[in-house]
């Protein structure tokens, strides 16, 4: 049970049952009490789901791929919209289809993710970046980071990180950066 103040309590009673609505909806995704697999507070109005957060994911092994898109099918409040295996594909894509995050593997067979990430958050600055990648080293994730990248996910880190990563970056939450090494 949280404690509020007595003017919160005050505050909340006064609300219209609407704006109460929306109020606590907000309250919800805003902290970790938000289970994006049940509906939002219903105060006798239809239910609410949040919009699924959209995501491009840009890496260039295909069973890496596709064990990507199995861990995000069991997350109902995350699709994918666009695959890329190279970094000029990942451009176009990001462009095209304008998703909340991109999930890139920093070694691509056409180029770097860490310049290719950079050229996305140049042209999209509110576009998400999220690199997914075996190297640990805290070079690398300072390089990621220094372009603009909002946060770096080692490959051996448990796979709900990886989603965790996904919807905190989407929050405007701070990196976490697991797996890396400090």
């Amino acid at each position: 049970m949280r404690c509020e103040s007595r003017w919160l309590q005050a505050s909340r009673k006064q609300l219209s049952s609407e704006t109460r609505l929306i109020w606590e909806n907000f309250h919800l995704v805003a902290t970790d009490e938000y289970d994006p697999n049940q509906d939002l507070i219903n105060l006798d109005r239809p239910k609410i789901k949040a919009m699924p957060i959209t995501l491009l994911v840009v890496e260039d092994h295909p069973v890496v791929r596709m064990g990507l898109r199995m861990l995000v099918e069991s997350a109902s409040d995350i699709d994918i919209v666009g695959e890329a295996d190279t970094a000029t594909k990942a451009i176009e894509l990001a462009h095209s289809l304008k998703p909340d995050v991109v999930l890139i593997d920093i070694e691509l067979p056409d180029g770097s993710g860490i310049t290719t990430s950079e050229k996305i958050k140049v042209r999209y600055p509110e576009m998400v970046v999220v690199a997914l990648t075996i190297h640990e080293d805290r070079e690398y994730v300072d390089r990621m980071i220094s372009v603009g990248a909002n946060d770096y996910v080692s490959k051996r880190a448990a796979p709900e990180e990886l989603l965790k990563a996904i919807r905190k970056g989407v929050q405007g939450r701070v990196p976490v950066h697991p797996g890396g090494k400090t």
